[in-house]
């Protein structure tokens, strides 16, 4: 009887319906929903932001932006119309990060968290960790410890720890990655100790 009243009582409301209106993030389609709402806000105000939407259309890696100019003239113009244009869809930028602090100053007044300029400042983007003070890249890779008896199974797992998106180690990842293909001709087994010649190599590239 109960459940009967219950029911009848929502049944007599009216439906209402809900839409999200923005990126759930967490979800599978999250990656693409960001991507596609960025196009879509740069093609739609092309005109009005020509140098901000090619910026948003090719210097994006999902949410986060990587890009420079020449001149600081340039970059002010790129900073400008990238925040106008973001602030149009309300995806408005943060976490600033510049090797120019002139042009961190006016984004200070909006709450963002500013990378601050100093020797020992760096930002990780796409596994690269960058010195916006000395404008230099570097790559930090955990290894284990130096051993006497390399195994098969340790070069693996350390070959696999070299994370390189933008192919900036290329040289050095080929030479990683070409070390393993030899184990199949000698033979070695997950747990067992290279050969000699390999684990020399190996020593040699690691250091």
């Amino acid at each position: 009887m109960f459940t009967e009243n219950l029911m009848a009582k929502f049944l007599a409301l009216d439906i209402e319906t809900y839409e999200v209106i923005t990126v759930t993030y967490g979800t599978s389609s999250a990656s693409y929903l960001t991507t596609k709402c960025l196009k879509h806000l740069a093609d739609q105000y092309s005109l009005e932001y020509p140098i901000g939407s090619i910026r948003v259309k090719r210097d994006f890696y999902v949410d986060d932006l990587l890009t420079g100019a020449d001149t600081i003239h340039e970059a002010r113009l790129i900073r400008d119309e990238l925040m106008q244009l973001l602030q149009k869809g309300s995806s408005e930028l943060s976490k600033w990060a510049s090797n120019c602090p002139e042009l961190l100053k006016f984004v200070r007044n909006r709450g963002d968290e500013i990378i601050p300029i100093r020797d020992e400042a760096d930002s990780c983007i796409l596994g690269i960790q960058w010195n916006q003070s000395k404008n230099t890249f570097h790559f930090s890779c955990k290894l284990d410890p130096s051993c006497d008896v390399v195994f098969k199974r340790t070069i693996l797992s350390e070959v696999a720890r070299l994370f390189d998106l933008l192919g900036l180690l290329g040289p050095i990842v080929v030479i990683a990655k070409l070390i393993p293909q030899e184990f199949g001709q000698s033979g070695v087994y997950w747990d067992e100790s290279v050969p000699q010649d390999i684990h020399i190599r190996w020593s040699k590239l690691r250091s």
